[in-house]
């Protein structure tokens, strides 16, 4: 694939960083084509008849894209930690504590 550059009237190669920027431009397009047909299917369609929902319509309108960022992360976070609190649970009750084992001591 050869892109030619025009410079001050002279034609030159292109360089390869040129060549990659070409290729994501076309791939880029061609998503988007797509993604503007995943909308207009009949399924999707579908699915905003079932909810009452129009295409541009949003649980949360006013939310900024950072915003939405931030409540991802802050789920997974949370997520994140009552996975590892109850692993941490899990494993001390796998364990007796010395306490039990006293007890458990003293009625044999």
């Amino acid at each position: 694939m050869e892109l030619p550059v025009w410079a001050g009237g002279k034609k030159k190669e292109a360089t390869q960083l040129e060549h990659v920027k070409a290729k994501m431009n076309k791939a880029r397009a061609s998503w988007n084509n797509k993604a503007a047909k995943v909308g207009e299917s009949d399924a999707v369609q579908g699915i905003q008849q079932a909810t009452g929902m129009t295409k541009n319509e949003s649980l949360c309108p006013k939310l900024t894209y950072e915003q939405r960022l931030y409540g991802c992360v802050g789920c997974f976070c949370v997520g994140v930690v009552l996975s590892i609190a109850g692993w941490v649970m899990w494993q001390s009750a796998a364990w007796p504590c010395s306490a039990c084992a006293c007890q458990r001591a003293s009625h044999s």
